[in-house]
């Protein structure tokens, strides 16, 4: 999944994110992202890891959480299939 948001005062990246569905038989009760990672700086895909952009984003107040958020956001709807094998 992806989704596009803005952080460190307006800067465009498009994140892309896996989900994970809730596990209550191990005490994890919803669902959550598993993993991200930033795709895209500006419309430009990233060749590379930008390290330097992680290092932004843990420094900033609040920029992970942001980005939680907005994968959440596309998320609704998401439904799990971990029952659906059984």
């Amino acid at each position: 999944m992806q989704t596009d948001v803005r952080i460190l005062g307006g800067l465009p990246v498009t994140i892309e994110f896996t989900m994970q569905g809730a596990e209550p038989d191990v005490g994890i009760m919803s669902d959550y992202v598993e993993e991200w990672f930033v795709s895209h700086i500006n419309g430009k895909a990233c060749k590379k890891s930008p390290d330097w952009l992680y290092n932004r984003i843990q420094s900033g107040k609040g920029e992970e959480d942001r980005i939680l958020e907005a994968c959440y956001e596309a998320a609704k709807g998401w439904q799990d299939d971990y029952y659906d094998d059984y």
